[in-house]
């Protein structure tokens, strides 16, 4: 038979273990949620940005496109160089794409 000072720390032990369980379960559940609330503020603040620009270009390229053109999806974030004007894009030295003539 278990004395009354065992059970007593047995239940307090169930207690923390209980406690530290739902802690681990909170924080496998709302880390994914979190990390995905991120990434669509991440991306609301892409695309709130990018809406005043309409050219963009590669610093790797010459050509510069409209802002929807498939080609831009196709630059890296780091090599990304966005411009407000037509004539800002030209201006960079840089011709107009052949596939969306912007």
């Amino acid at each position: 038979m278990l004395s009354a000072e065992t059970v007593r720390f047995l239940k307090k032990f169930l207690l923390i273990l209980t406690i530290i369980l739902t802690i681990v379960l909170i924080i496998n559940y709302t880390i994914p949620w979190i990390k995905e609330l991120i990434a669509r503020i991440k991306d609301l603040i892409e695309y709130t940005e990018t809406r005043e620009y309409k050219y963009a270009a590669s610093k790797n390229s010459d050509v510069f496109h409209h802002i929807n053109c498939s080609y831009v999806s196709s630059i890296k974030s780091d090599n990304l160089i966005l411009f407000k004007t037509r004539e800002e894009a030209i201006a960079s030295g840089r011709r107009s794409c052949i596939r969306c003539d912007p």
